[in-house]
C-alpha cells in the first residue's frame, strides 16, 4: 500500500515599486504596503491550510534575507 504525499502549497513574496505582492500556488493572493503585513496575512492563511494537512512553503527573495542568489524558503517548509 502506497502512502500518498500530503498536499502542498507555496506562498511567494516579491517587492514591486514599494508594494509587496503575494501569490499562492502561482495565483494572485494579495498586495500589501509592508513586508510585515504580507507575512501576517500569510501566517493567518498558513494556519488555515494546516487544518487540511497541507505542507506550506514561503518563498522570500534572498536579497531580503541578506543574500542575492535568488529565492529562499527561510525554514518555513514544514508540515503544520
Amino acid at each position: 500500500m502506497r502512502v500518498s504525499e500530503p498536499p502542498q502549497s507555496t506562498f511567494k513574496l516579491s517587492l514591486h515599486h514599494g508594494i509587496w505582492h503575494v501569490t499562492l500556488d502561482g495565483l494572485f493572493f494579495g498586495a500589501y504596503p509592508s513586508k510585515a503585513s504580507a507575512l501576517s496575512s500569510i501566517g493567518d492563511s498558513q494556519r488555515a491550510l494546516a487544518t487540511t494537512g497541507r505542507v506550506v512553503t514561503i518563498l522570500i527573495p534572498e536579497e531580503e534575507l541578506g543574500s542575492s542568489k535568488g529565492w529562499q524558503s527561510p525554514g518555513n517548509a514544514r508540515r503544520l
